[in-house]
């Protein structure tokens, strides 16, 4: 844990960089030691509850600046930060300033980070000011059509749509799953700009360039086809790569759409007819809606494109959500994919097999035939042994 001063004292900040905590049963605190605060971070289910206390006498006596604001701001989003009021002076106060957050905001690589601002003001001063404007800038960034420069397609059921989401390779390539795919479709790509590639073309995971139709002309878009992922988890991939932001409620106005109908049947990217993929802005009046993502489609998604930091996320939030009695459905169906869901879920099993196994019904029954059926059994047995 580090510490430090805004400009003046206006601000105190106070940065947080620790593992997170189980949800029980027996790391449920921690506490971190410096020369001038104390710090106590509880985990309360899907709560981060947060203590500090102040260890040095550096600002008794000061009373130009009254802290009366704690703000506790994540640091993959910082415009999403909470803030407790007291009538009082915080820092100097002989109590413990305490507050609490939701442990999805702070999760960022793995790690709780967060800062802990004493401010005079009832809202974080700078630098949280430029962030959330940068934040709000790529937001509009995000929805730029006329600027974004690759298309990921998705094929519908409606009449044959296909409907792409626009984004910026610049954008995406901090993640390099992302920059791997990018260049591998770029390798594919001979064809000349503005033209639509032969038949011939490579298609999977797209053809290289196509044609967009702006206001009567043309330009070249990378696009990809997209068969591993829902337009739905995906439009939530981007948000989170642009803005940090995590949201489950898909909302495509926000996002660079496009739409393409193939007249005569369905086409595949590589065997559509020359003029047919000109695509056009989704209008506001859309009917495309889509239902909200769950915590359990974005963390396979988060995990096919290698965003750990928002897979950490996903993770803690199915953890927290799973029951006991759903532990064995959930190790199953993603405990090959996330090691965090894997770990949670077997010592959920574990501690609640006597309740499980009531009635002598085998909760492992529906997963015999499961390839890693074995293996977890094994693991399961191992940790009641351990325990006893």
């Amino acid at each position: 844990m580090n510490t430090g001063t805004a400009t003046g004292s206006n601000e105190v900040r106070v940065n947080i960089k620790a593992p997170p905590l189980a949800d029980p049963p027996d790391n449920v605190s921690t506490v971190y030691d410096a020369s001038r605060f104390t710090v106590t971070l509880r985990r309360q289910g899907g709560t981060l509850a947060v203590s500090i206390i102040s260890n040095s006498n550096e600002w008794d006596g000061n009373t130009t600046y009254v802290h009366k604001y704690m703000h506790l701001v994540p640091f993959a989003n910082p415009c999403g930060y909470t803030t407790i009021a007291s009538k009082t002076e915080l820092i100097n106060s002989a109590e413990s300033a305490t507050g609490t957050i939701d442990i999805t905001k702070v999760l960022h690589d793995g790690m709780y980070r967060f800062d802990i601002v004493f401010s005079t003001d009832p809202k974080p001063l700078m630098p949280l000011k430029i962030r959330c404007k940068a934040h709000d800038m790529m937001l509009t960034f995000m929805k730029d059509n006329e600027s974004a420069n690759v298309c990921f397609v998705f094929e519908t059921d409606k009449n044959f749509t296909k409907v792409g989401l626009m984004a910026h390779r610049a954008v995406l390539i901090k993640y390099s799953k992302f920059a791997e795919l990018l260049q591998s479709v770029a390798a594919k790509d001979t064809a000349p700009p503005n033209v639509v590639p032969p038949a011939s073309a490579p298609s999977a995971p797209g053809a290289a360039i196509s044609v967009i139709r702006e206001d009567g002309g043309y330009r070249a878009l990378m696009t990809i086809s997209m068969t591993e992922c829902s337009l739905a988890a995906f439009s939530a991939i981007v948000r989170y790569i642009y803005t940090g932001d995590v949201q489950l409620s898909v909302d495509l106005s926000s996002h660079a759409m496009c739409i393409s109908k193939v007249v005569e049947g369905q086409h595949g990217l590589k065997s559509l007819p020359p003029g047919s993929l000109c695509w056009s802005p989704l209008d506001t009046g859309s009917p495309w809606k889509l239902k909200d993502v769950t915590w359990e489609e974005l963390m396979l998604a988060a995990n096919l494109y290698g965003i750990t930091d928002l897979q950490a996320q996903c993770e803690q939030a199915v953890i927290k959500r799973t029951k006991a009695s759903d532990a064995v459905k959930t190790l199953f169906e993603f405990g090959s994919s996330s090691d965090g869901v894997r770990e949670a879920m077997l010592t959920m099993i574990a501690d609640n097999m006597d309740t499980l196994i009531k009635d002598k019904k085998d909760p492992f029954e529906l997963f015999k035939t499961h390839p890693s059926c074995h293996d977890f059994i094994m693991e399961v047995m191992r940790r009641r042994v351990a325990r006893a």
